[in-house]
């Protein structure tokens, strides 16, 4: 059997999806070579390799997996550590015919990447993961362009049209399945994440630099005592002078969330004022109208600018609302599932397939249909 076709089917092994065919395989595979003589591994190693491989399982909720699944988990490791050792010397060894199992289609949906919209001041649009890398627009003295690394970038090239360039906005969104930096005219760096947005001026007036957006963005403000730096998010004004924070304003998501992660920022809402400081998250619930500051885990918070998934303690559903914003699904919940807690980290650059078979180890079923993910208990 080829290593690659071995590990495929140890891996449906492990998660519990081998057809009765392809364990019948894999099993009479390894029979095979049971009697060679095969290096010899000793209790302590395997209870080494076992502790190993679970430390390093990116997703176990300890409340939700039961007893008898990490006897499962460890039946099937040992399996893995017997048959890997066979894999490795015996790559170039083929199986007989009668043991071929045929490959099943399977539906792969991939990541998200760079995509966003850029509407300019005049109502022209672009679409910048098509375009091409250099000057797109100028407009009022104000030059747009894109970078070899896939930034949009706004500079001033004509200081003396701030005051007309001020009331005049380009747009820039990115789409589900989709994030982008940016780069405003002050200097200051943003990362949009997926179904998001920001409004900004061509230029900043004299006495504030104010942007609004929606969904999720990340900031590192750059510092200008004489002109605070003010985000919009549907109704809450984040206001800073320089720092470095996160800000989450999804439409269809009643709080709003700042996370400070350097430096200080006031968060307005309605007549609420509050302070944060480094590791705290300040959310406001829009419907009760009130605040709530807490000590986060900033590294959790801002993992999808890092390029990945990171879980504590994350529910389900908040949990799916990810995958659905990054992968471009509509997510379906059967009747009966459990809102189970998960904890890990998955990079965010891997197939939905690859995240699901992570994600069934704590006690969730998943079909992929067309573009709808369907949760099943």
């Amino acid at each position: 059997m080829h290593k690659n076709k071995a590990q495929e089917l140890i891996e449906k092994y492990i998660s519990g999806t081998c057809t009765k065919e392809e364990i019948a395989l894999l099993e009479s595979w390894y029979l095979q070579y049971e009697n060679k003589a095969l290096p010899a591994v000793s209790d302590l190693q395997k209870k080494e390799q076992l502790d190993e491989i679970w430390k390093s399982l990116p997703v176990h909720n300890t409340r939700s997996i039961r007893r008898f699944h990490w006897i499962k988990i460890a039946a099937a490791v040992m399996f893995f550590v017997a048959i890997g050792t066979a894999i490795s010397l015996y790559t170039e060894k083929t199986i007989p015919d009668n043991f071929k199992v045929a490959k099943r289609e399977t539906i792969e949906i991939r990541p998200g990447s760079n995509k966003a919209l850029l509407t300019l001041a005049d109502g022209s649009t672009i679409l910048l993961d098509d375009a091409k890398i250099g000057e797109l627009s100028d407009n009022q003295g104000v030059k747009a362009s894109k970078t070899k690394d896939g930034q949009l970038q706004f500079v001033i090239d004509d200081p003396q049209n701030d005051s007309k360039a001020a009331n005049l906005f380009n747009t820039i969104e990115t789409p589900k399945g989709g994030q982008y930096q940016v780069r405003l005219p002050d200097g200051t760096n943003v990362w949009l994440n997926a179904e998001s947005s920001i409004r900004i001026p061509l230029a900043f007036s004299s006495g504030e630099r104010l942007v609004s957006i929606s969904g999720e963005a990340y900031f590192e403000v750059i510092k200008d005592k004489s002109k605070p730096f003010i985000v919009e998010a549907n109704g809450v004004q984040v206001k800073v002078l320089g720092t470095h924070f996160n800000v989450k304003a999804y439409k269809d998501e009643r709080e709003i969330k700042t996370t400070l992660t350097e430096g200080s920022v006031k968060l307005m809402y309605k007549d609420n004022e509050a302070l944060l400081e480094p590791g705290e998250e300040g959310s406001i619930d829009t419907i009760e109208t009130k605040f709530n500051i807490k000590k986060v885990d900033t590294e959790e918070v801002i993992a999808w600018k890092n390029g990945f998934f990171q879980f504590n303690g994350t529910n389900l559903y908040t949990l799916m609302k990810q995958l659905s914003r990054w992968y471009n699904i509509d997510v379906v919940y059967e009747p009966g599932v459990k809102n189970e807690l998960f904890y890990g980290k998955i990079e965010r650059s891997a197939d939905l397939s690859k995240v699901l078979k992570i994600l069934k180890l704590g006690d969730v079923n998943f079909v992929i249909e067309s573009n709808r993910l369907i949760v099943k208990p």
